[in-house]
């Protein structure tokens, strides 16, 4: 395994400041030790994750990668308290529990957005469940829709939008009540490659915008790369952590960083970090190319 990209520093400790602005970063979420185990029909069980453990600052932008099965998901549901932990401990902001609904926004694989309903009345959803003033989470929302680039399209359904489009009104609506921190799993994993890269853009622009905090789950190395201040490595299932690497390129990234030396570097240390843990018959990891086109990991 090449160490090409080991100059970069190891993250901060709580006390240290921003790798961006050099300011204090808060702890706004840890992991610790956790484990996910799944009851199976049949009385086998099945591991989904353990042993996991990391922390992400506030306003760190913070991805998941690795190979499909190795609990990704899992760990980012159980992160927002979607789904219960068999052991280990997810800390909160110094709750010492998961997140609460409300106090974060969650944009899923698909934009799961109501058909009957109009954009705008989409992003003001979490409003209305929320109970929050409506008037002031209509503008919000008008705010946020021109801020994702789809100012004029309020009144249409989501039928009439683009896949793109849509993700954009998901994007939109999870930052309206003002989350502390926005959860992604692999929100722009089903787009084509012109209009993911297009969505990563517009990402990068609202999280700088809004100095927002974001888990988000992978399974491209070059999206990870470009989006992140640091990408927590997972091995194969059951899954745990094998590296935190900090990404600490200039920002605001464009798409030609990935032309970079070592943006290359880094990409290669990660493709060989995650082959390497699939342990995969006859992979010759030193042949890897990082150079070629970007690869989704799958469970070999």
């Amino acid at each position: 395994m090449t160490n090409a990209s080991r100059s970069v520093e190891r993250p901060m400790t709580d006390a240290e400041g921003s790798p961006q602005d050099g300011g204090p970063r808060s702890m706004r979420l840890r992991v610790e030790d956790v484990s996910k185990v799944y009851s199976g029909a049949d009385g086998v069980d099945s591991v989904a994750a353990k042993g996991v453990s990391f922390d992400v600052r506030d306003g760190e932008f913070v991805s998941l990668v690795g190979p499909s099965g190795c609990g990704k998901t899992t760990i980012l549901k159980a992160c927002a308290g979607l789904m219960p932990i068999t052991s280990g401990r997810i800390d909160y902001e110094g709750t010492g529990r998961p997140a609460k609904a409300g106090t974060y926004g969650m944009v899923f694989q698909t934009p799961t957005l109501l058909p009957w309903w109009t954009v705008l009345e989409n992003v003001v959803l979490p409003a209305r469940v929320l109970g929050l003033d409506m008037a002031r989470s209509r503008r919000r929302a008008a705010e946020l829709l021109e801020l994702v680039g789809l100012t004029g399209v309020d009144d249409r359904y989501p039928g009439e939008l683009s896949g793109g489009m849509q993700q954009r009104a998901s994007l939109a609506r999870a930052l309206l009540h003002e989350p502390d921190m926005v959860f992604m799993d692999e929100p722009f994993g089903a787009l084509d490659a012109i209009t993911r890269d297009t969505m990563n853009d517009l990402l990068q622009t609202v999280q700088r915008e809004l100095r927002q905090t974001v888990l988000f789950v992978t399974h491209s190395i070059q999206e990870a790369i470009w989006l992140s201040d640091r990408v927590l490595v997972m091995s194969r299932g059951p899954g745990r952590v094998i590296d935190d690497v900090p990404i600490d390129f200039a920002r605001p990234r464009g798409i030609a960083l990935s032309a970079d030396e070592r943006f290359r570097e880094l990409e290669l240390m990660l493709k060989q970090e995650l082959y390497t843990s699939l342990d995969a018959p006859g992979l010759d990891t030193t042949s890897l190319d990082a150079t070629g086109p970007d690869q989704e990991l799958e469970r070999s």
